[in-house]
């Protein structure tokens, strides 16, 4: 099962747009897929066809297993852990908890690696404990950019406290990939998109998310693109992504290199 945490701490840039599509495009690739909504604000919650629930507060606290959260979809393939609106004081409850951090990633790991193909996470749009207990969570990170000049910011201070999390407590939380969200064809954005991809290189998505009145449209009606307008072009989009992450490997631990092979001396070391 890849765990996958769909992370900004900058509000608007299309996260949970992102989370939904990405996920119902996984599922349309035929994998089992789940989402699990962290964010109190329940927006990826709504757009798969349900309502919070308290549950997942309890979760975080070591309290209740994962699995007995799951919910279907209105999404097929899709399942969903609802948001839960007590999440608001999560900080305050958690705040003298020593194991805070660590019990999001035990219910986790008790679904076991063939629960699902995919587990996705949306997270609320802030740096702390709950996007932090996600990041020691999952193996990867997806953080979407915005194409615009303030964009920039937020994807350096999520960068920073993945960076932090892998180096403090997770070491094989992977290097995180960057998605090009709500583009469009104006200049700022190809700007925008050109210093992205030449800062970040291999690390970006070829796919981006452009920016279109159908995710409006779709969250509207509390549906997923992907079931509003199954052959519309957000959906054909996050298609695209979904084919894209599957068939790229999970990066290298963040701040590790790939190993390169030494060529062979002249005189090899012989094994005994």
């Amino acid at each position: 099962m890849r765990s996958i945490a769909i992370a900004c701490e900058k509000g608007g840039v299309g996260k949970t747009t992102v989370a939904v599509g990405l996920a119902c495009g996984l599922a349309e690739l035929g994998k089992r897929v789940l989402v699990v909504d962290t964010d109190h604000q329940a927006a990826a919650t709504r757009w798969l066809g349900r309502d919070h629930l308290p549950g997942l507060t309890r979760t975080f606290a070591g309290h209740l297993p994962l699995e007995r959260l799951i919910q279907p979809s209105c999404a097929r393939g899709v399942s969903l852990v609802p948001a839960s609106t007590s999440l608001v004081t999560l900080e305050r409850t958690l705040g003298g908890d020593p194991g805070a951090l660590f019990h999001l990633r035990e219910a986790v790991d008790a679904l076991g690696p063939d629960a699902f193909d995919y587990l996705v996470f949306d997270t609320p749009p802030s740096l702390g404990i709950v996007v932090n207990a996600v990041l020691c969570a999952a193996q990867e990170v997806v953080v979407p950019a915005e194409a615009r000049p303030m964009g920039l910011a937020g994807l350096q201070r999520i960068l920073a406290t993945a960076g932090r999390v892998q180096r403090r407590h997770h070491p094989g939380l992977a290097a995180p990939r960057i998605v090009l969200s709500r583009t469009n064809h104006t200049a700022v954005s190809r700007t925008v998109e050109a210093e992205v991809r030449k800062r970040y290189g291999a690390r970006v998505f070829e796919t981006t998310i452009a920016e279109r009145i159908a995710v409006a449209r779709a969250s509207g009606v509390n549906r997923p693109p992907s079931v509003h307008e199954p052959s519309g072009p957000v959906t054909r989009n996050f298609r695209l992504l979904a084919s894209e992450l599957d068939r790229i490997e999970v990066l290298p631990a963040i701040g590790r290199e790939p190993k390169r092979r030494t060529p062979p001396t002249a005189s090899p070391v012989v094994q005994q």
